[in-house]
């Protein structure tokens, strides 16, 4: 997906659709970041510190919060388009 988009071709109609994708997508990354947090707290309460209970979830967790900057940029620019046109 490409990360310039231009918001102002499309009717409003496809921008209030793509603004509910991004604000479900959004939802979804929160709920991974947290389910991310729990495995990596279960693991060490039961197992201690490794590499499997720790690092990837960190390592997983930081690409989740990346995209979810990237989702916010695009959103802030789809309300700002709404905005404009209402």
């Amino acid at each position: 997906m490409s990360s310039i988009i231009d918001y102002s071709k499309r009717t409003l109609d496809e921008l209030l659709v793509e603004e509910k994708k991004i604000k479900n997508n959004q939802y979804f990354s929160a709920f991974g970041i947290g389910f991310l947090f729990a495995v990596m707290a279960y693991g060490l309460v039961m197992n201690g510190f490794g590499v499997l209970y720790t690092v990837i979830p960190i390592g997983l967790g930081y690409l989740i919060s990346k995209s979810s900057q990237k989702q916010k940029e695009m959103l802030k620019q789809i309300r700002e388009e709404i905005k404009n046109r209402i």
